[in-house]
């Protein structure tokens, strides 16, 4: 019975930090989206999340809009500017050719 129950409180715990990180996501997504539209990664995306947001650096995935696939890419602040610093490797493709895994586990 113990064994039970240690089992049930870790996936329990798992599955609850799981969906805080996604509820942290969707709450910095909402405060700073508007910062990234100007953005052609960003603004020609079906959907995007921002995954992390500090004063100089915002890391952001996103999905075409034919769903077909993802990517993350990141952006650094300079002279209370946002510029587009890189695309990062890890994303995902329907074609298999970029499978990768993002967190958190959004798609």
């Amino acid at each position: 019975m113990k064994k039970i129950l240690v089992i049930f409180i870790v996936i329990l715990f798992l599955i609850t930090f799981w969906i805080g990180s996604i509820i942290k996501c969707e709450i910095i997504t909402s405060q700073h989206a508007k910062e990234f539209l100007c953005f052609k990664e960003v603004n020609t995306a079906s959907k995007f999340k921002i995954l992390t947001y500090t004063n100089d650096f915002a890391r952001i995935y996103c999905v075409n809009f034919n769903n077909t696939n993802g990517s993350v890419h990141n952006f650094i602040k300079q002279d209370n500017t946002w510029i587009y610093n890189e695309w990062e490797d890890g994303g995902w493709s329907q074609t298999g050719n970029a499978d990768g895994f993002i967190w958190p586990y959004i798609r």
